[in-house]
């Protein structure tokens, strides 16, 4: 593999986007505010999981930046409906104000998530849910959208179906963190803590857990292009495999009440699959890689697919 040719693929596929001024300014300032803050949590005396450090607006600042990114790289990949433009603009708009509203609770040192102690903390907490509430619905048109019959314009298969069970667990990912709220404010209710799932279970946990599949899998897709693997798919499906195996064992350790490292059997075995299936992913790439032919997944995702036709 020549590296300028990787960075020239990787860099093109990047272009095709189609990604609107103000998304691009949008992905931006988080990603720049996300980092940026890295710095100031380690000149702070508060420690990461304390809620009011820094550790929010880095981690939404990244995380958001990046999921807004993959999502329109998707929107970019489909053929254009007359409101992508305003879709885009309000996804881009209603990240960039939960993120900041986070970002400024950080700075006032304090929690931005169940916090009604003031009228202005609650205010920010009721906007930045209504923010992600517009963002999970278009989260899930999107998703919609990926699977309708006739929607791709450009993309070889394997990308495809990166894309569309990405952004399934991306949905799963919206819905964990709206039932993850509901049990917060349930818990505070009774004088329990928001974050914690009696005794030790972390609530965030299978919220966060596979997030960021989507972008695990399109790099995946895109390395499988690269080698032009034969086995594409097959490289893909594994990888959700490992994805539904390492979700299965955040939601078992949060439901449990256990800590994310407090293994036993089931647990262990659930972390090991994970592991184990996303290594044989990538593996299957690398095996099935072919100097000539065609690019990766067309073989063996036939271009009549309902799923990606």
């Amino acid at each position: 593999m020549n590296p300028r040719a990787i960075a020239v693929s990787a860099w093109r596929s990047l272009a095709e986007a189609r990604i609107d001024a103000f998304s691009r300014f949008a992905i931006t300032a988080m990603l720049v505010s996300g980092m940026l803050h890295i710095p100031m949590h380690m000149s702070s005396n508060l420690d990461w999981e304390d809620p009011s450090s820094f550790r929010k607006p880095i981690m939404f600042g990244v995380s958001t930046g990046v999921t807004l990114w993959s999502s329109l790289v998707v929107l970019g990949m489909l053929k254009p409906l007359l409101w992508d433009g305003w879709a885009s603009k309000l996804l881009s708009g209603s990240l960039l104000v939960e993120v900041s509203l986070i970002t400024i609770q950080a700075w006032r040192q304090v929690p931005s998530h169940f916090n009604r102690s003031s009228l202005l903390n609650a205010t920010i907490e009721s906007a930045m849910l209504l923010m992600i509430t517009i963002a999970s619905i278009l989260i899930i048109a999107l998703t919609v959208r990926a699977f309708w019959p006739g929607q791709w314009r450009t993309g070889e298969p394997a990308m495809h179906l990166a894309m569309q069970t990405g952004l399934l667990f991306l949905v799963l990912s919206c819905a964990i963190g709206f039932f993850i709220t509901f049990v917060g404010k349930w818990q505070l209710t009774s004088g329990g803590s928001p974050s914690i799932y009696p005794p030790r279970g972390i609530l965030k946990f299978p919220h966060g857990a596979v997030m960021h599949a989507i972008q695990l899998f399109a790099v995946l897709a895109w390395l499988n292009g690269v080698l032009n693997a034969s086995r594409a798919i097959l490289s893909i499906g594994i990888a959700n495999a490992a994805a539904i195996a390492w979700f299965g064992y955040s939601w078992l350790q949060t439901g449990r009440g256990r800590g994310r490292m407090e293994l036993d059997l089931s647990s262990g075995s659930l972390m090991a699959m994970a592991f184990v299936l996303g290594t044989i992913a990538i593996g299957v790439a690398w095996w099935t890689r072919t100097t000539s032919g065609t690019h990766a997944g067309t073989r063996h995702f036939p271009s009549h697919d309902p799923v990606s036709s």
